[in-house]
């Protein structure tokens, strides 16, 4: 079911984000892939070190990792997110 409704509403945000022009566009993409672009499991580790007690955890270490982890897609995206997009409309032109 989840599934389903996230196929239905990307979907229909796809749509939105390549026919209209409206401001802070690029924003609302990034925040609508941020979800599809972070595994769960990355987010579910970073919680739970940060929730637990003190265990012996360095937790620079745990967020500094994250970081790294999610900051190269992030920035990827950014630099190419016109051309991700421009190349789906052009294959579905053809």
């Amino acid at each position: 079911m989840v599934l389903a409704a996230q196929f239905v509403l990307s979907t229909l945000a796809a749509y939105v984000f390549a026919r209209y022009r409206f401001r802070g566009r690029d924003v609302l993409f990034m925040l609508v892939l941020l979800p599809l672009m972070i595994m769960p499991d990355v987010l579910t580790v970073g919680l739970q070190v940060f929730a637990s007690t003190d265990q012996g955890i360095d937790r620079s270490i745990i967020t500094a990792a994250t970081l790294l982890s999610a900051a190269p897609p992030l920035v990827a995206l950014r630099l190419f997110q016109r051309q991700f997009v421009q190349s789906f409309m052009r294959a579905g032109i053809r």
